[in-house]
């Protein structure tokens, strides 16, 4: 089974179903996979998430409605982009808008 990694404040919001979008710069699944996710590249598995749609998007198109970042479990769109610039390399950065992957999951529970 593939493994995807969060922020460990993010760890919460997923299992209490607030956080439901990740956008990624790179991502091979499909609709319907099954993934376990940990905390940061190097915790322990914290539970599993079914992917249930992909998309390719511009990151400022995430903008046009605030409740994007509010499933990114970020609501405040300036803290939202502050940790997107953190996390990824220049030609990535916010103020790139670079193509992402837009990635609707659902928690599925600590065990399968």
């Amino acid at each position: 089974m593939k493994c995807i990694s969060f922020k460990p404040e993010f760890i919460p919001l997923i299992k209490n179903g607030t956080k439901t979008v990740t956008r990624r710069i790179k991502f091979k699944g499909l609709m319907g996979e099954r993934y376990y996710f940990k905390a940061g590249r190097t915790g322990t598995k914290e539970g599993y998430l079914q992917i249930e749609h992909v998309m390719t998007e511009r990151l400022h198109e995430m903008e046009y409605t605030e409740i994007e970042f509010i499933k990114e479990g970020i609501p405040e769109p300036a803290k939202f982009k502050a940790l997107w610039n953190k996390l990824n390399k220049p030609g990535f950065k916010w103020e790139d808008n670079p193509l992402v992957y837009r990635i609707v999951f659902k928690y599925l529970g600590e065990e399968l």
